[in-house]
């Protein structure tokens, strides 16, 4: 293209970020800035903020922020609702508890971002006091809001309060529950350790439980060490074709916990004779605005040397302080 505008710039950074190439959509969005044929607009933003809300990158997000409110988009609520949750994501939910204050106008979205916001941060008391602000300011939940308060509920241990967040929100509210709602459930009554409470409400679901709902059972039979509901979870998974070597090794690590050692051996063979291959663990963080990414047993890296010596470093000095 001899000249690309806006339209075209937004759709390639897209593409981007819709296949995984997140770190190049950012860089898109850096090319595009100091161009001088044109420069992000709103829809640009976003799709930025977004980018850096998957990537947990708080510096590159901050640019991006500084960039809306030095073009004047931040009186846009679309972005404004990106950015509470881009921070929440982030772990900075008082930064953007400050946006979400200054905010003039808010939608059922900005209401919900913030009480996920404060949820997946371990602020679940604060989320529902969030919640009973937005009846009080008249906005109608929505679908979000719910999968927001009953994450809150799981992630502080509110097992009551999640119970009757999922009875009224059909009965007062006419919002039918989803299957995020339900996976919400299973891991608030997983965390408990209410395992057949959970096995039961999938079973009983008015919908097909997928994959995500029986993993996050199988992962909470190994927290509890519930042989004989993991192994249900897993006969599941496997109906389902879903099954992931994660699966089976959360399986062995219930067998290996309570000394089920020839279980330990029989699930090994099973993964083998269906070929059935550990992914590797994959993390990234963010260093004076880049995003470096570790794998594990990673040999291709170019640092490798270096990082290996770090680790062992770490090690050592974590023996010294447990010892």
């Amino acid at each position: 293209m001899t000249r690309k505008d806006t339209v075209a710039w937004n759709v390639l950074i897209s593409c981007y970020i819709r296949n995984g190439r997140t770190r190049d959509a950012l860089g898109l969005f850096d090319l595009m800035r100091n161009s001088v044929e044109c420069q992000p607009d709103n829809v640009t933003c976003l799709l930025a903020i977004q980018a850096c809300a998957s990537l947990n990158a708080l510096e590159l997000g901050e640019k991006v922020h500084n960039y809306v409110t030095d073009h004047s988009l931040d009186n846009e609520v679309n972005i404004c609702n990106s950015l509470i949750a881009m921070y929440s994501r982030c772990g900075f939910v008082e930064k953007g508890y400050d946006m979400f204050k200054k905010m003039v106008r808010k939608d059922v979205v900005t209401w919900s971002s913030m009480i996920s916001g404060l949820a997946s941060n371990g602020y679940g008391r604060d989320a529902i006091a969030a919640f009973e602000e937005m009846q009080r300011a008249g906005v109608v939940p929505g679908d979000q809001t719910f999968t927001g308060l009953l994450s809150a509920c799981s992630h502080s241990g509110l097992v009551n309060e999640g119970r009757e967040f999922f009875r009224c929100m059909s009965r007062d509210f006419g919002v039918l529950p989803n299957v995020h709602h339900y996976g919400c459930m299973v891991d608030l009554l997983g965390r408990a350790g209410l395992l057949k409470e959970a096995y039961d409400l999938i079973i009983s679901m008015r919908i097909k439980p997928d994959a995500a709902m029986w993993r996050t059972l199988l992962g909470a039979c190994r927290i509890h060490r519930q042989i004989e509901l993991g192994e249900r979870a897993i006969e599941h998974l496997v109906e389902l074709k879903a099954q992931e070597s994660g699966d089976y090794i959360l399986l062995l690590n219930i067998y290996s916990s309570v000394g089920m050692l020839e279980k330990v051996v029989e699930v090994r063979k099973l993964m083998k004779d269906r070929g059935i291959q550990t992914t590797p663990a994959c993390s990234t963080i963010e260093l004076r605005g880049q995003i470096h990414e570790f794998v594990a047993d990673d040999v291709l890296h170019p640092r490798k040397k270096e990082i290996y010596e770090i680790m062992e470093e770490i090690n050592q000095q974590l023996r010294i302080a447990v010892a």
